[in-house]
């Protein structure tokens, strides 16, 4: 979920559900979605809320899980040039 938030920073917050494995699973899921996020977050415009809730599935490589983070952020039009 994306919404703005009327500031001019971006918030994050990832959920992992509660069946999510264990905690080291949770924890890295995660790291890898606020290392994307971060990466990515120069070029959004300012002022958005980011909200991931996580269902357990298949695992991704990185470059999978950027790639479906990236045309997410594109749909919810977050970024500088949409």
């Amino acid at each position: 979920m994306v919404a703005p938030n009327g500031r001019s920073v971006d918030r994050i917050v990832v959920i992992p559900v509660r069946h999510y494995g264990n905690s080291v699973e949770r924890n890295r899921i995660r790291r890898q979605i606020k290392e994307i996020w971060r990466n990515e977050k120069p070029s959004f415009r300012p002022g958005f809320d980011f909200a991931f809730v996580v269902y357990p599935g298949k695992v991704l490589d990185h470059e999978t899980q950027r790639k479906q983070l990236t045309d997410l952020f594109s749909q919810a039009k977050v970024y500088l040039n949409d």
